[in-house]
């Protein structure tokens, strides 16, 4: 994965053509259009994701992502790092918003349909990291390009794939309150996503992400089934 940030070439144009690509992507998730694109609509980012990665980075690009998952701290390890980091951060920023600050949360509309979901939620899951990563991979490559820093270019990417994360969930989380519903979504999802991002830079593949995120979100959403 990492070498999608350091030796590949990203230009402007495919980038933002892949961007609008993964925009469309995401309007056919969350809209109502017509009978044959709601039927598309769980997969839509999936499909927009691997059109985006193939048009700013090609099929090799593809591939690279997709490696064999290579923590030099190992594999497993990785999985429950991060999954662990992920349920810290998300049950840590759920307490503060409801018991602290006393806000009115809205829960995830796909709980209590657990086992109707259990099929699409693989490829939903998949178009949402392929969208995250889409953002922190190109804008790395970016940065770097200019900076020559990878690390910093990392950290940028990470936290701007972050931000835009949390906030993909503005309408799903909205409690009637914008202020908030971002507060919400930028604490709970977008650190999620950091913890995400995270395991994919250490493995150097978005399989471990997907995994933990898979993982994580069947166990929440069991819990509160």
């Amino acid at each position: 994965m990492k070498k999608l940030i350091s030796k590949y070439e990203v230009t402007i144009v495919p980038a933002i053509i892949g961007a609008l690509i993964l925009a469309l992507g995401f309007y056919v998730a969350t809209n109502e259009i017509t009978p044959i694109l709601n039927l598309l609509a769980p997969y839509s980012l999936m499909i927009t994701g691997f059109i985006a990665f193939f048009i700013a980075f090609g099929l090799p690009g593809i591939k690279d992502l997709f490696s064999k998952p290579s923590d030099p701290k190992g594999n497993i390890k990785n999985f429950f790092k991060y999954f662990i980091l992920t349920a810290v951060l998300g049950i840590s920023a759920s307490i503060f918003l409801q018991f602290i600050l006393k806000l009115n949360l809205t829960a995830n509309p796909t709980s209590g349909h657990l086992f109707s979901l259990i099929a699409k939620i693989p490829f939903m899951l998949l178009g949402e990291e392929l969208i995250s990563f889409y953002i922190l991979l190109v804008v790395a490559n970016l940065v770097y390009k200019k900076t020559g820093n990878q690390k910093s270019a990392e950290l940028f990417g990470i936290i701007l794939s972050s931000v835009i994360f949390g906030l993909l969930h503005y309408s799903t989380y909205f409690n009637g309150n914008p202020f908030t519903t971002l507060i919400h979504i930028l604490l709970i999802q977008g650190s999620a996503r950091i913890a995400f991002n995270l395991s994919g830079l250490k493995s150097n593949s978005i399989i471990m992400p997907l995994i933990i995120h898979l993982t994580y979100d069947l166990v929440m959403l069991g819990l509160f089934q």
